[in-house]
């Protein structure tokens, strides 16, 4: 105690004392951190590579591995690629046919570059489809692999017949009563112009979007034109060169491979693990 007040009262005397304990203390830190800091800068970069490590893993879980590579998709895109042109989006295509579809300005550029990229797309679906693990999805996953081998071998008529039917048969399967009358039933023309991609969860949204885009209205005994855009209702009830074109075949094996391999992921209905 009276070393303290000692070292006190000539720190007061003195203050030029103070600035040499303190310029010590400085000069003492310097050293340490000179030694340690190569130990310290090889610790910090090894957590650094984990923590990239750890956030890749999370992003391959929630993000499709056809995003890997580019930057992900935004939302205004996925409202316009998906929800107004019915373009999916997730797991395919590849993630060369995405940043095509961006740089293209418009609709029809962008259908353009899915009808030439025909025989790619259908490899992305069949590769895709090969992931689907589920035993309960065997029979679809069966079918969708021949609408994608029939795309790929240039028989769009016969893939796109094939896929607007499986994809009726998946959703039927799948979705709850509630989310599929949204899907199917309040598709654009109806009183919701455009899906509600904020009151699902993302993933479900991206995948949906253009589920519904492609139940646009059209009743045929009203005589009402023929869409030129994937149509569930116009594939089934007015076939003819409008509806059934490559576009529409490629979009068509696109969206039963994006909707089947969400069903795997998220869990199939009838598995009881089904988070939609």
């Amino acid at each position: 105690m009276r070393q303290t007040t000692a070292l006190t009262a000539q720190f007061t005397r003195d203050g030029s004392a103070l600035r040499n304990v303190l310029q010590r203390i400085e000069d003492d830190n310097r050293r340490l951190t000179e030694a340690f800091s190569p130990g310290i800068s090889n610790v910090i970069a090894q957590w650094l590579e984990r923590q990239q490590e750890l956030s890749d893993a999370i992003a391959r879980w929630v993000f499709p591995a056809n995003w890997e590579g580019i930057a992900r998709p935004t939302k205004d895109e996925i409202k316009q690629f998906s929800s107004v042109e019915g373009i999916p989006l997730m797991w395919v295509p590849r993630a060369s046919t995405i940043t095509a579809l961006r740089k293209a300005g418009t609709r029809d550029a962008r259908r353009t570059v899915l009808a030439d990229a025909r025989a790619t797309i259908a490899d992305d679906c069949a590769s895709v489809l090969a992931t689907v693990a589920h035993t309960s999805l065997a029979e679809p996953f069966g079918h969708a692999g021949q609408a994608a081998l029939a795309l790929g071998d240039g028989h769009h008529a016969a893939a796109q017949a094939l896929a607007v039917n499986l994809l009726d048969t998946i959703l039927f399967d799948n979705l709850d009563q509630a989310l599929h009358h949204e899907t199917t039933r309040k598709g654009p023309h109806a009183k919701d112009t455009e899906f509600n991609l904020d009151a699902h969860r993302w993933r479900a949204g991206a995948v949906l979007a253009p589920v519904w885009a492609a139940h646009g209205r059209f009743k045929r005994e009203k005589q009402e034109t023929i869409p030129d855009g994937l149509a569930r209702h116009a594939s089934a009830h007015a076939v003819s060169g409008k509806q059934y074109t490559v576009a529409n075949a490629v979009i068509a094996v696109m969206l039963v491979t994006s909707v089947l391999k969400f069903v795997d992921v998220a869990g199939p209905a009838n598995s009881g693990s089904g988070t939609y």
